[in-house]
């Protein structure tokens, strides 16, 4: 279980690498408004997501995220509260690229599943243009009720549409 979660880590790790070197980073400044959405793709059931975060302040954003899993012949809803700091002016990186890590707070409306739970996220992403933009993350779970995964990590990927200031 360690393994899979150190290999998804790993392969953030070589897409933020390889990104950064091309360009640089698409850090989140006060009054920045974006939507993601994508997937998460953990074993047994996909899910699918969409945040709307904004910039709080120069490399900070806070935002709430929604999610639908299903698989395994069930479909679960859940929401969560995100924060995130963004590194990437803080590592000299360009407009276009962005590294963060936080953590999340949130709930699953499902059977067996009464707790708020708590989980971390790191991640990366590349702005093709001003708009438009993709993403992929690792979140772990940091209390039991809330991660719907075996090894207790998901990766997710998606596109990223920034709304402007």
């Amino acid at each position: 279980m360690k393994k899979i979660f150190l290999l998804k880590v790993l392969f953030v790790a070589v897409v933020i690498s390889l990104t950064s070197q091309a360009s640089k980073a698409q850090y989140m400044s006060a009054g920045t408004r974006t939507v993601d959405a994508g997937l998460y793709l953990p074993s047994g059931f996909t899910v699918f997501k969409a945040n709307l975060m904004y910039g709080v302040a120069n490399n900070i954003s806070v935002g709430g995220q929604v999610e639908l899993a299903s698989g395994t012949g069930s479909s679960e809803f859940g929401l969560n509260g995100r924060a995130n700091y963004h590194f990437a002016q803080l590592m000299g990186l360009e407009d276009n690229v962005n590294i963060y890590g936080g953590v999340s707070i949130g709930k699953y409306f499902a059977e067996g599943l009464k707790d708020i739970g708590i989980l971390g996220q790191i991640g990366g992403g590349y702005m093709f243009n001003d708009k438009i933009g993709a993403h992929a993350e690792v979140r772990f779970g940091l209390s039991k009720g809330y991660a719907l995964t075996v090894d207790g990590s998901q990766f997710g990927l998606g596109l990223t549409f920034k709304l402007g200031q």
